[in-house]
């Protein structure tokens, strides 16, 4: 059996968003774990709970296992909004949840 560390790599993903009206512009950080020798595997997108929450870069045996071993990508998106960027996006959240948020 593959440790972790030989089955798949993982990256902290900065991303300009789309400009929403409302909006605060600033970047979507995203954590994306790939199986290693697979070319173009599926992909799963995990949104964390919210309006405010936060992926972290924390060990999830069960996503390091659809990784490793199912031969998926798995993508933690922190959309706008999210705890520990700071103050701005989350005071433009009130009053336009689902609309600037993702």
């Amino acid at each position: 059996v593959l440790s972790n560390q030989e089955a798949f790599t993982s990256e902290v993903l900065s991303l300009q968003a789309p400009q929403v009206p409302g909006a605060v512009d600033s970047p979507i950080q995203c954590i994306l774990l790939c199986p290693k020798n697979v070319e173009k595997p599926p992909l799963i997108v995990v949104p964390h709970g919210g309006p405010h929450g936060c992926s972290s870069t924390t060990f999830i045996p069960s996503y390091a296992f659809l990784c490793s071993q199912g031969g998926y990508a798995i993508l933690h998106v922190n959309y706008r909004g999210s705890t520990g960027f700071g103050e701005g996006p989350l005071n433009s959240l009130p009053g336009k949840i689902g609309k600037v948020d993702v």
